[in-house]
């Protein structure tokens, strides 16, 4: 069910804040690769980005910025209007609750997907006009950046869920944030040396897989701007399917869970 009036509402008090953190991902992976690219080390053919791309954006403030941004939005959606009363009281005119929910759903994981293309068509240009100088290729850089994605969509089931959940934003920004936050921290304290590693298995930050984004993948045919490499290179194709079908089934799940627990759950008066 879908209400085409509580989506712009939504919408219009979201923008803002969607331009700003969707956006600056972008700009951080084109600084990056232009920066790189014109300071090219004696010695190398290429410049070596990918583990600048991987720490600087995929792993740290690409992914932090984005989570700033499921963290606030997912508690206005929805515990913010129930502790104000709000969307109590459009719950009992004439639009049904799962209408209410499930609209709110489509504009949080649409303006997920949208922040995706979004970056997507801001930096596959410039990566894919430089490439011949880059250590990566474009087909590995979008297969990341699309792992990015279905973590961030899996994250933010999390955080909208918590909102689902409580009548209070302090109980949803706690449980919504604090769940994400925690992950994001125990999967980056796995990756300071070995005897950490064990603690990756308790984030779901764990399933976002390291596909290679190195261009040493035959290339595909020519584009406008020379020869496009789209194939990923050295990458566990089997492994990183099962984990990205994960995270797709986890936030599938959790939604659809938020769903049933607002429509059952007893709104305040």
């Amino acid at each position: 069910m879908f209400n085409i009036h509580i989506f712009n509402k939504t919408a219009r008090s979201n923008v803002a804040l969607w331009i700003i953190l969707m956006i600056l991902p972008a700009v951080f992976v084109n600084i990056i690769v232009i920066v790189m690219k014109m300071n090219i080390a004696d010695g190398q053919s290429v410049a070596q980005v990918s583990k600048i791309l991987d720490m600087g954006v995929f792993t740290s403030m690409g992914f932090e910025i984005v989570l700033i941004y499921i963290i606030i939005v997912a508690n206005k959606l929805v515990a913010s209007e129930v502790q104000s009363g709000a969307i109590t009281y459009v719950a009992t005119s004439s639009v049904p609750r799962r209408g209410i929910i499930s609209t709110k759903i489509y504009f949080f994981v649409g303006s997920l997907f949208v922040g995706f293309f979004v970056v997507l068509v801001l930096t596959a240009p410039v990566i894919g006009a430089m490439q011949d100088s880059l250590d990566i290729s474009l087909g590995g850089y979008v297969l990341k950046l699309f792992g990015m994605f279905l973590l961030l969509f899996a994250t933010s089931s999390i955080s909208f869920m918590a909102s689902s959940f409580f009548n209070k934003s302090v109980w949803s920004f706690l449980v919504g944030a604090g769940v994400p936050i925690f992950f994001f921290l125990m999967n980056t304290l796995s990756s300071i040396n070995s005897a950490m590693e064990p603690i990756k298995y308790l984030s779901l930050n764990t399933l976002f897989t390291d596909a290679a984004m190195l261009a040493d993948g035959k290339s595909l045919g020519m584009g406008a701007m020379g020869p496009i490499k789209l194939q990923v290179a050295n990458s566990n194709v089997g492994g990183w399917i099962g984990q990205y079908l994960a995270l797709t089934i986890f936030g599938v799940g959790m939604y659809i869970g938020s769903s049933y627990i607002f429509v059952k759950k007893d709104l305040p008066l």
